[in-house]
């Protein structure tokens, strides 16, 4: 795995802009490159001016289903983690001012019997698992409140995040029920290389799912972990480490924002609404295991849903 770093000061004076959509990756090679590499296929990048260059975002015109364009932008979280990406969407929130952001990026599997590699998890919701007390105390052994790992026992303080309204309920679920088997893991040169790392004239397709992320701090590569994690959590699909911090900073701009209209009376504007596609790259059950080729399938398969559910958007997804 090659880590790319994107240098940044953060520089709280910085101009401001409005872009309705926003997209973000992770900067890690190949995962910031995916979305950008498949946007010219659908839009139309604009050239950069100084002030994108200020707000470290590229602008484009992206195509829509209704033939409209769109205006949308592109940018990075600069590093992995929860804690990284709670500051640096919030930057690009404050920065940017867009009504949806999206995140996109990798995963690790929860359920391998039919969560598999280069399948796509479009988040329902997000629970957070910080794990803030650990302690070899026996006593803990049968507390559901902390979850045992080795000899230690690490207290459990799970947050819920990212429940969308019915509507965004029902379009998503519908979105992934039309385009199921739709990605490009399952056609040409994607699936020419499925078949080459797996030894497989025809390998397993890819599918798109809809339900739970779990997010936490940690790259987990334990298999007996993950079915007890998988056990705990009844319905997690997918485990990773940046949705949380996604979701914990849009929910604090929308808090801010009620506050805001609150106290002057008047609309402030609409509130932040988030969506994450993520695309498994791993079985969650031991480093090396599965070929790197696989990094490149999972992802670039959660960026062609992202812009396809994207494309799906009207002028009625931004009127208040």
């Amino acid at each position: 795995m090659t880590l790319e770093v994107i240098s940044r000061s953060v520089e709280p004076t910085k101009p401001g802009t409005f872009v309705p959509v926003l997209i973000l990756s992770i900067t890690l090679d190949p995962e910031y490159r995916s979305v950008e590499d498949l946007l010219p296929d659908f839009a139309k990048k604009h050239p950069r001016s100084e002030t994108d260059r200020l707000l470290e975002i590229d602008r484009w015109s992206l195509i829509r289903d209704d033939r409209k364009t769109m205006e949308i932008a592109t940018g990075y979280i600069n590093g992995m983690g929860n804690v990284r990406t709670v500051l640096e969407t919030s930057i690009y929130l404050e920065r940017v001012s867009p009504r949806y952001v999206f995140l996109c990026g990798i995963a690790g599997s929860l359920a391998p019997d039919h969560i598999g590699l280069g399948d796509v998890v479009i988040g329902k919701t997000v629970d957070w698992w910080n794990l803030n007390k650990v302690q070899p105390d026996q006593a803990c052994k049968n507390n559901p409140r902390y979850l045992q790992i080795g000899d230690s026992y690490f207290r459990k303080d799970i947050t819920s995040f990212g429940e969308h309204s019915s509507g965004w309920h029902r379009r998503l679920g519908r979105f992934q029920n039309s385009n199921k088997e739709r990605l490009p893991s399952n056609e040409g040169a994607l699936l020419d290389l499925k078949s080459a790392i797996t030894n497989s004239p025809n390998p397993r397709g890819n599918q798109i799912h809809y339900g739970k992320i779990i997010s936490w701090e940690y790259v987990l590569s334990h298999g007996h972990l993950r079915d007890q994690l998988r056990r705990l959590t009844v319905d997690g699909l997918a485990i990773e480490m940046e949705a949380a911090g996604f979701c914990s900073s849009i929910k604090r701009r929308n808090e801010e924002l009620e506050i805001q209209q609150k106290q002057t009376n008047r609309a402030m504007g609409t509130k932040v609404e988030g969506f994450i596609f993520r695309g498994i790259s791993d079985l969650s059950h031991k480093k090396g295991t599965e070929a790197e080729e696989w990094r490149k399938i999972a992802m670039s398969n959660a960026a062609s849903a992202l812009v396809k559910f994207a494309r799906t958007f009207t002028d009625t997804d931004f009127k208040n």
